[in-house]
Formats: C-alpha cells, structure tokens, sequence
C-alpha cells in the first residue's frame, strides 16, 4: 500500500482519498437498505405468525395488513409494452 501511495503525484493523493471515501459511502448505503429490508421482512413475518397463533383467517390477515399499510403494493406495470408469445407446440 504504501508502495502505492509513493508513486503517486502530489495531486493525485487528495483525488484519491474523495475515490476511497466515496466507494465506503456507497457501500455503507446499499447494506444499510438491505439490513433495513431484512428487518422489515422479519417484522411482518413474527406479524404475520402471532396473527396466525391467534386463529386467524387468511383474508383477516390480508384486511390487517391492507389496513395497516404493510400488505405489498401490487405488481406495477412494465415500463415497457409486453409483447405477446406464441405457444411452442415442438
């Protein structure tokens, strides 16, 4: 590393270090929101089994967790046109 380092302009080494902070920003970033999904999922599922402990019904699960604003959002539409397919009858 420091091999690295002693062949770099003197200009370079701030350049550098911005590169190095930036990359562990990113970084740090994406496995937060990852932790974050996790978490979430975690959380909905003990949910989803203290209601199913509790005897009740998929579509009173379902009207809970619509209520609640946790059920997930329906699939949206592609971004663009699906074409149709034509079956293979090979």
């Amino acid at each position: 590393m420091s091999e690295f380092l002693h062949h770099l302009k003197p200009g370079e080494l701030p350049g550098v270090i911005v590169a190095a902070l930036m990359s562990v920003t990113i970084i740090v970033a994406i496995v937060a929101n990852q932790w974050r999904k996790v978490r979430v999922a975690e959380q909905e599922a003990a949910l989803k089994q203290t209601m199913l402990e509790r005897g009740m019904s998929a579509e009173e699960i379902v009207r809970v967790l619509t209520a609640s604003g946790r059920a997930a959002s329906p699939v949206p539409p592609p971004a663009f046109p699906v074409k149709e397919t034509a079956e293979f009858t090979g």
